[in-house]
């Protein structure tokens, strides 16, 4: 299966292998900032070959017309807090935060039309698929945010530092990182947009003071 992926230079050096073995033949298309992706994005349609997929890692939705622009494609967008916010059936949602897509399976939200297509892409990348209802977030992103939350809610309490809450919870849960060590992988500004979205339907979700504050002044974990 082919395909063009989307991503920054950044989120490239950190996703640039996440194919490697797999029936995924990728072809990266990377743009420093907003004006010249969208430039990237209008060549790659121009040029290349019908794509069986398109996968923006650094989506947001105003791009949602030109990644349209190949009837045929499957569209997946890197969108955990956000909805299917097309009528367009070929639409996936794919949580793609840092740490996650090393994981067997891959969490969708999928228009009924696109669940098929969905699952042959994941097939190829030899990931079981978990179709998901359109809501804001993703059950292992809400989970992962809230211990984030958590442990910030913690340290502003002054109960420990982040390096013994880290070492705590690796040893006593097993998890594969701490929770300050997986908000700088996942990203303070992400994990913040995820919890902001929830808390207005849910006031458990409320962002913890010193995590807003730090996501605020560009701070990492």
């Amino acid at each position: 299966m082919k395909g063009i992926v989307f991503a920054t230079r950044a989120t490239r050096e950190i996703f640039g292998n996440i194919f490697e073995g797999s029936a995924i033949e990728a072809t990266w298309v990377e743009a420093p900032g907003a004006t010249a992706f969208d430039s990237a994005r209008t060549a790659a349609f121009a040029s290349a070959a019908p794509p069986d997929f398109v996968l923006d890692l650094d989506y947001a939705p105003p791009r949602t017309p030109a990644l349209a622009q190949y009837p045929a494609a499957l569209i997946l967008v890197n969108d955990v807090p956000g909805l299917l916010r097309t009528s367009d059936d070929r639409f996936v949602r794919i949580n793609a935060w840092n740490t996650f897509l090393q994981r067997p399976l891959a969490e969708l939200v999928a228009h009924p039309a696109a669940a098929e297509k969905a699952g042959a892409f994941c097939a190829a990348w030899g990931k079981t698929p978990e179709l998901l209802p359109d809501q804001p977030g993703m059950p292992s992103a809400r989970v992962v945010s809230m211990i984030i939350n958590e442990a910030y809610l913690a340290l502003g309490e002054e109960v420990s530092t982040k390096e013994a809450i880290d070492t705590a919870m690796r040893l006593g849960t097993n998890y594969p990182y701490g929770p300050f060590e997986w908000a700088r992988h996942i990203g303070l500004s992400s994990i913040v947009s995820l919890l902001e979205t929830l808390a207005r339907e849910n006031p458990i979700y409320t962002v913890a003071p010193r995590l807003k504050e730090e996501s605020t002044h560009g701070l990492t974990a």
